[in-house]
């Protein structure tokens, strides 16, 4: 072989090696999932002027866009490929309002970015919202939130409500827990409406 062929073979490893080494890494894609109801409430017939919804940050562990699961006892982690779209309480929001809307209980249900004047407000906190894969046992989705509807002028609790709800999950995977808790946030809604 002429070194000129030599050096050229060279060469055209070298690029061929250096093109596959710049080229994008291949990364896996993250799935995004939301919470959505479409609890079927019924009217009420009282009117209460105007209500304010808030949802606070929930406990530190869940109040995050990533999805909770359990192994083990007393151990939370997340997934690294599926996450929620936005934090659970900032979902829960528009869904608990448009439940109480349902309800026609109020003349307008607000957020809290409303700057008028509102007569009762209810502030709820999710407690928890994790996939329980504990081995050995049915995986199961554990949702959990606090309820206080009070009375602005007066300061007054109307009611306060703790609800928590378990589902059993059809598998050990994140989409299955995601269908859990859409599930568990129907009911939950539908329970909170009795609020009105």
């Amino acid at each position: 072989m002429r070194p000129i062929s030599v050096i050229l073979i060279i060469i055209v490893s070298l690029l061929t090696t250096a093109c596959s080494l710049l080229a994008p890494v291949s990364t896996p894609n993250t799935h995004t999932y939301v919470l959505n109801s479409s609890a079927i409430v019924m009217p009420h017939r009282r009117n209460h002027g105007v209500l304010l919804v808030t949802v606070e940050n929930s406990n530190s562990p869940y109040n995050t866009t990533q999805m909770a699961y359990v192994l083990h006892p007393h151990q939370i982690a997340y997934f690294v490929l599926n996450q929620w779209a936005d934090t659970p309480a900032h979902m829960l929001q528009p869904l608990i309002i448009q439940t109480m809307q349902r309800t026609r209980a109020f003349d307008a249900v607000v957020s809290s970015s409303y700057l008028g004047q509102y007569d009762e407000r209810l502030t709820v906190q999710i407690g928890e919202l994790y996939q329980d894969m504990t081995v050995g046992h049915t995986p199961t989705l554990h949702f959990s939130m606090r309820a206080v509807l009070s009375n602005v002028s007066t300061g007054r609790v109307i009611a306060a409500r703790a609800y928590a709800i378990v589902i059993p999950m059809r598998a050990r995977a994140p989409y299955a827990g995601v269908v859990a808790a859409n599930e568990a946030c129907e009911q939950l809604l539908q329970e909170m409406s009795e609020l009105a």
